[in-house]
This record gives C-alpha cells, sequence and structure tokens, in this order.
C-alpha cells in the first residue's frame, strides 16, 4: 500500500493524538476530547505550514 503526503500525514495526525490522549487524560470523555481536538490541530497546523511554503517550491 503506497500512501501519498496528504494520507501519510492524516495517518500520523491520528496516531500520534491518540497516543497524546492516553498518556495526558485520565477519563475515556477527556482522552476523546483530547484526541479529536490535537488531531484537528495536527491537521490544522501541517495545511498552514505547507501553504506557507508553496510559494517556495517554485
Amino acid at each position: 500500500m503506497i500512501l501519498n503526503h496528504f494520507q501519510t500525514m492524516i495517518v500520523f495526525a491520528l496516531a500520534v493524538s491518540v497516543a497524546f490522549a492516553y498518556l495526558s487524560k485520565p477519563t475515556t470523555a477527556e482522552r476523546i476530547r483530547y484526541a479529536v481536538w490535537s488531531f484537528l490541530a495536527f491537521l490544522v497546523v501541517a495545511i498552514g505550514i505547507g501553504w506557507l511554503m508553496y510559494p517556495f517550491s517554485r
């Protein structure tokens, strides 16, 4: 299975978000909330950095 950059970013963000949530929050509800929040934060930051770097790729 070959993934493109966007798919790899999503898999990485999901894995790290779940790991962070599991290690840092005591209850299941807090873990879910934190995992979703950090997953979305990873995606927003990565897309934002990619968007800012786009003019330099040409």
